[in-house]
């Protein structure tokens, strides 16, 4: 541990020298580099190691993505320019990434003072049992059956043209913004749907029962190609790692370090890479050869990855630190937390219920392009900023990290399906969230795991009424004593 704390008091040192350089873009990246060292030591320091398919690991991998090596790309192959003005970064863009920094390091900080060290290794997950699940099953396959329902209620309200135009041409952002504007909620479908296959899977590997595993997961990935084929990483992303942390609590021995360096990059090049040569280059009227081969590039292998606007929040959060220093935008003092609570009473009812942060943020700041409804995403430390400055940052994320540390634990201790479930969806989203917002994204989150809940809600529910009826039953037949 004083090794550990040696080296980033050492690594701190030469940071604040390098510092001092006239580019703060290079700045940025150092300070990004420190800061996410430290906070790894102190994750590393409270866990004993570091659970990278765990919630606080997917974390620390999103931030590095975002926070760490977007900055990098950008000082190294963009000029130091900002993505959205094209103009080279001033110190706004430094104070983005200390301010990202130190919430990260915050995070930790809360993660560690609630985590504690399980004395054993995790416990096998036990199923399900057979007289919950006879009881709960069917109705996480009327789940599916409404999502698939739904969805094709989506296509043919949009209509078939538009739908493979969508998904088969390329994403446009106005056109997405029609066609799901019209449509409502009709598109969630298989969001819905997909939510309790993923429990179905989950029960089907706790029970070992291959073939319900393969056709559940082989249904999931079905209903993700829409998502696949028009570049919506944040809809398939999620689900995809949440499918993988279930694997690996079940079977722990899963990912072995030669699985590990073969797996990765082709995660990382089907998740990020693939979706924008569909949605870019196919579009455009390039082969899908050469789509592959300009993507393999290392230059434009880093810029799909990391070089364009899907992860430029610290370009867009640099934006929204000097718009707040220039006193462009007040502070809002937790309206948009408001605005999330209050997200299903409809604004006919509350014509001046307050408006989310990514609403706030992209009307000040990107007004053009919100006039269009194509939004741009800031990362999770722009909305404690908002509301509360740097102070907001550091007490929010410390609470953030704090919940992370205890379902850490509940994923590392529980036998429980469901909790193991509910964890890995959690798990799934923590890219979704670094990119976005609390508020905003763990809505999506609980789009997928509500019907689910609600459906355990029921199961409890009438199995709590029949339990009373047939004990009452059981003990009537009993013989009276004489």
């Amino acid at each position: 541990m004083l090794l550990a704390v040696g080296s980033v008091l050492a690594v701190t040192s030469i940071a604040v020298a390098a510092s001092s350089g006239p580019d703060p873009a290079k700045a940025a990246v150092v300070w990004s580099s420190v800061l996410w060292l430290i906070s790894a030591t102190i994750v590393w320091v409270a866990s004993g190691r570091i659970l990278w398919f765990s919630p606080i690991g997917i974390l620390l991998i999103s931030h590095f993505a975002i926070f760490v090596a977007r900055p990098w790309f950008g000082a190294t192959y963009q000029n130091s320019l900002n993505i959205f003005t094209q103009t080279p970064a001033t110190e706004f863009y430094l104070q983005a990434a200390i301010v990202a920094g130190t919430g990260l390091v915050s995070t930790s900080i809360g993660y560690a003072l609630a985590f504690r060290r399980p004395s054993r290794v995790p416990p096998p997950v036990k199923p399900i049992d057979i007289h919950t699940w006879r009881r709960l099953a069917p109705l996480l396959w009327g789940i599916v059956l409404l999502g698939v329902t739904l969805y094709f209620a989506y296509i043919l309200q949009v209509g078939w043209g538009f739908y493979w135009s969508e998904v088969f041409l390329g994403r446009s952002l106005t056109q997405k913004y029609a066609l799901t504007e019209s449509s409502g909620y009709l598109y969630l479908g298989l969001l819905f749907a997909n939510g309790a296959l993923a429990l179905i899977f989950m029960q089907a590997i706790s029970q070992r029962s291959p073939t319900l595993a393969f056709a559940s997961a082989g249904l999931i990935m079905l209903f993700l190609v829409p998502q696949f084929a028009a570049g919506n990483r944040s809809n398939f992303i999620p689900i995809v790692v949440a499918l993988l942390v279930m694997l690996i609590r079940v079977f722990p021995r899963l990912i072995t370090p030669f699985r590990a360096a073969v797996f990765i990059p082709v995660f990382i090049f089907l998740g990020f890479i693939a979706p924008r040569i569909w949605r870019n280059d196919l579009s455009q009227g390039l082969s899908f050869m050469d789509s592959i081969l300009s993507a393999l590039d290392p230059v434009n292998l880093f810029d799909n990855f990391v070089g364009g606007l899907d992860m430029a929040m610290i370009d867009a959060f640099s934006l929204q630190v000097g718009a707040q220093a220039s006193g462009q935008i007040p502070l809002h003092y937790g309206s948009t937390y408001v605005a999330a609570l209050s997200a299903p009473i409809p604004r006919s009812l509350w014509p001046e219920k307050p408006v989310s942060v990514d609403n706030i943020l992209n009307e000040a700041i990107f007004p053009s392009t919100h006039q269009l409804h194509i939004g741009f995403s800031f990362g999770i430390y722009s909305e404690p900023y908002l509301n509360f400055g740097i102070i907001g940052v550091i007490l929010v994320m410390a609470v953030f990290g704090a919940v992370l540390g205890r379902v850490s634990i509940a994923l590392l201790t529980t036998t429980s399906t469901t909790v193991v479930f509910l964890v890995a969806m959690l798990t799934g989203f923590m890219f979704a969230l670094v990119r976005g917002s609390i508020s905003y994204d763990l809505q999506r989150f609980l789009i997928l795991v509500l019907p689910v809940l609600t459906a355990l809600w029921i199961e409890q529910t009438v199995a709590s009424r029949r339990t009373p009826r047939s004990t009452g039953s059981r003990l009537s037949e009993q013989p009276r004593l004489k």
